[in-house]
């Protein structure tokens, strides 16, 4: 069974594209985008990218396919309502699920 940490990782690397196949349709992630760590406070997460996220801000907020792509499938997986983005642990962006 996996724990929180692989199911959280899980998610990221299905989200991320490739070397060979950046043309990969359902890729919203860089290959290089490496989550540093995260964290849960009640239905919270707190994700914390290195640097290499930038590539998917625009504007200075997360690109939308990016962000949604991310938040549902937390919001799926760990019945979450709220997922705050940080980049070297700078909030950048965040989704809350509507009730």
């Amino acid at each position: 069974v996996n724990d929180a940490q692989d199911k959280i990782q899980i998610i990221v690397n299905s989200l991320k594209t490739n070397k060979f196949n950046s043309s990969n349709l359902s890729s919203h992630l860089d290959y290089q985008v490496e989550l540093m760590n995260y964290e849960r406070v009640d239905d919270d997460f707190f994700l914390n990218f290195s640097d290499s996220l930038l590539d998917s801000v625009y504007n200075g907020k997360l690109k939308e396919e990016v962000k949604y792509a991310l938040s549902y499938s937390i919001f799926d997986t760990f019945n979450a309502e709220n997922v705050v983005f940080l980049i070297n642990s700078n909030k950048i962006d965040e989704l809350r699920l509507a009730k």
